[in-house]
């Protein structure tokens, strides 16, 4: 009208970012990412577990309660839920499917249906179904048509393959050890034996695999042979499991700390044969250990209904 100011447009820029970061701070701001995920239904319906890839404490405390107490400091108990920090997610879930599996979470024969160990771990069925995929190709997961992934079932005859592998492999890395290896690296393997020892009496039965596991990394890196390595690493997670199955009962337990401290010392004594033939013996025992609890039933496939949250429990 004529005498009228004109009317001013409102700053549509302004209203449409009121939590715009200053300028070079590409940082996602937490609120503006919740909404754009959350506010969405679609998006909402389609990704329910989408909150475990927001690294704010925002979403963390929100979405997962439980979590967020856990991180603050309260105890764990026997939760096998994902926590986010260090590594990638994918990591952190393969290693503890992996370690759930070689200490008897999870036993032989059982089956991981994947919306429940979705729920066990609180992270997307994504990333569950590639960690099964991953400890497929490690031998401790079986996906048998029309049943789906389970734990696989260790077979005597499996077993025997596997050790008289790890039979020849060791009693070479003990012979190239000794032909190689400085003397620190003969001090830390000695260092590394009393580790175990230590676990063993205190009765830290993961303590002891994690020590057993940190032995043989020391004992194949002082060979200086790549190759060597990569053979043994293809087998790491079933030796690891088949490890703790020989290590489950106590008097092997000692009897294996006894192996390893003649090993070193014949190391120390830069013998190489007697060294081989003592990581080679050493292997024999713990091949008949294995054998005798599988053919004993100590070791055996659960049954088809056992779940998870079964396992867990």
């Amino acid at each position: 009208m004529p005498g009228m100011a004109p009317r001013q447009k409102p700053d549509r820029k302004r209203q449409k970012h009121p939590t715009r970061p200053p300028p070079g701070d590409r940082s996602p701001q937490p609120r503006t990412l919740y909404n754009s995920l959350f506010k969405n239904k679609k998006n909402r319906d389609t990704h329910p577990t989408l909150p475990l890839f927001i690294g704010d404490a925002y979403s963390t405390a929100v979405q997962h309660p439980n979590e967020a107490r856990m991180t603050a400091g309260e105890p764990q108990g026997h939760s096998l839920r994902i926590l986010r920090p260090a590594g990638t997610l994918r990591t952190q879930v393969v290693s503890t499917l992996r370690n759930a599996i070689i200490d008897g979470t999870f036993k032989a024969g059982e089956r991981l249906v994947e919306r429940k160990v979705c729920d066990l771990l609180g992270v997307s069925r994504t990333l569950v179904r590639e960690a099964l995929r991953q400890l497929e190709a490690e031998g401790l997961v079986e996906n048998a048509p029309y049943r789906g992934p389970s734990v696989a079932v260790l077979l005597p005859a499996q077993v025997q393959e596997i050790y008289e592998m790890r039979g020849a492999l060791e009693g070479l890395a003990a012979k190239l050890f000794v032909e190689r290896a400085a003397d620190s690296a003969v001090a830390a393997l000695a260092t590394a034996v009393e580790t175990i020892a230590d676990c063993y009496q205190r009765g830290d039965g993961a303590g002891q695999r994690q020590a057993v596991e940190h032995f043989y990394d020391l004992l194949l890196r002082g060979t200086g042979n790549d190759m060597l390595c990569q053979a043994v690493a293809s087998h790491r997670a079933r030796l690891a499991w088949l490890r703790a199955i020989a290590l489950s009962r106590r008097e092997r337990g000692q009897s294996s700390l006894e192996e390893k401290r003649a090993i070193v010392q014949a190391i120390a004594a830069r013998d190489a044969q007697k060294a081989r033939a003592l990581a080679e013996a050493h292997v024999a025992n713990a091949l008949a250990g294995v054998l005798d609890l599988l053919n004993s039933g100590a070791v055996a496939a659960v049954d088809e209904r056992d779940t998870p949250e079964r396992a867990a429990s």
